[in-house]
C-alpha cells in the first residue's frame, strides 16, 4: 500500500500489525519505510529507534535510519548508520550504493567515487543491481550516468527499481527528466 502511495491505508495496516506483534523489528522496519515514503521523517526515525531497541543489529532498521538522516541533511549521522547497515548486510551492493549516495550528498565526493569504483569492479565479477550504481551517480549530480544506469536497471528488471522508482525521495532530482518518465512508462509506473 505504501509503495502505491496509499499511505493512510498503509499506516492503518501497520498499526494493526503493531497491535498483533508489538515486539517485532520487522514491523518497525515496514512502518519506517511507509513513513519515509509519506515524507514523515520524524515518524520514520521513531519507528527505527523503537525497532533498534528490540534488535540493535537489525540491518534494515539501520539502513532506513541512515536514509532518513540523509533526507534530513544530517549527513554525519546518516553515514554512520549506513556504514553500520553496510557492515551488517555483508556489503550487499544496495547498501554500498545508498552509502555512496549519502557520501556524495554530504559533499564527500572522494568517498562516493571510491564506493562507485568498488561497485563497478564488483560488477565485473558478479551481478550488481544497476540501481546501486545509479544511486551514487544521482548523489553526485551526474544525471546522464544515473539515468543510463537506471535504464540498465529497467532492462534487468531490477527489483530495487521496481519497488522504489516511483517513490524514493533520493531520485526526486531525476523525476522531471523525460528519460526518467520513459523508464517509469516501460515499467508500467507512469504517473
Amino acid at each position: 500500500l505504501g509503495l502505491c502511495g496509499r499511505y493512510a491505508e498503509a499506516e492503518r495496516q501497520i498499526r494493526r500489525a503493531e497491535e498483533l506483534e508489538p515486539l517485532s523489528p520487522i514491523i518497525q522496519h515496514v512502518a519506517a519505510v511507509i513513513s519515509i515514503l509519506a515524507r514523515k521523517y520524524d515518524q520514520a526515525i521513531a519507528c527505527c529507534r523503537k525497532g533498534l531497541e528490540i534488535d540493535p543489529d537489525y540491518a534494515l532498521l539501520r539502513f532506513w535510519l541512515g536514509t532518513v538522516y540523509e533526507l534530513e541533511s544530517r549527513y554525519e549521522e546518516a553515514i554512520q548508520e549506513l556504514g553500520k547497515a553496510r557492515q551488517l548486510l555483508g556489503g550487499l551492493p544496495f547498501g554500498v550504493g545508498v552509502l555512496g549516495h549519502a557520501c556524495a550528498a554530504a559533499g564527500n565526493e572522494t568517498e562516493a567515487r571510491r564506493l562507485l569504483r568498488e561497485l563497478l569492479e564488483r560488477g565485473e565479477r558478479a551481478y550488481v543491481d544497476p540501481c546501486s550504481v545509479a544511486f551514487i551517480y544521482a548523489g553526485l549530480g551526474e544525471q546522464e550516468q544515473a539515468l543510463e544506469w537506471l535504464e540498465k536497471a529497467c532492462d534487468d528488471r531490477s527489483g530495487w527499481l521496481t519497488l522504489w522508482a516511483k517513490s524514493d525521495p533520493r531520485l526526486d532530482s531525476l523525476r522531471p527528466d523525460p528519460r526518467f518518465q520513459k523508464i517509469l512508462g516501460r515499467m508500467g509506473l507512469e504517473s
